[in-house]
């Protein structure tokens, strides 16, 4: 049915097309009905609530590291900051 649609056959298209819709559908159905089984299941759920925990948990965890970055570059850059700040002022008395 395939290699006739493919080599441009109209009605074996038309046909091939149905048959493809139909097994979307089973597919659909049946991933629903998986679904819902693994939903009644407990042990499903407590493994499913400990994946969003620990995804929530990396989530914390990137965000402490890019502030504790930021604020160490912030720290990075007062300290050039007074180091530029003292030798001016060693120039100014030197002068």
């Amino acid at each position: 049915m395939r290699l006739s649609a493919q080599a441009g056959d109209l009605e074996a298209f038309a046909k091939y097309e149905q048959h493809l819709s139909k097994l979307q559908e089973r597919n659909q159905k049946y991933r629903q009905k998986i679904q819902k089984a693994r939903e009644a299941d407990q042990k499903y759920l407590r493994q499913l609530n400990k994946k969003e925990r620990i995804r929530q948990e990396k989530l914390l965890e990137t965000k402490h590291k890019r502030s504790q970055r930021s604020a160490q570059k912030a720290k990075m850059t007062r300290a050039e900051q007074l180091a530029a700040l003292k030798t001016k002022e060693a120039k100014q008395k030197g002068a």
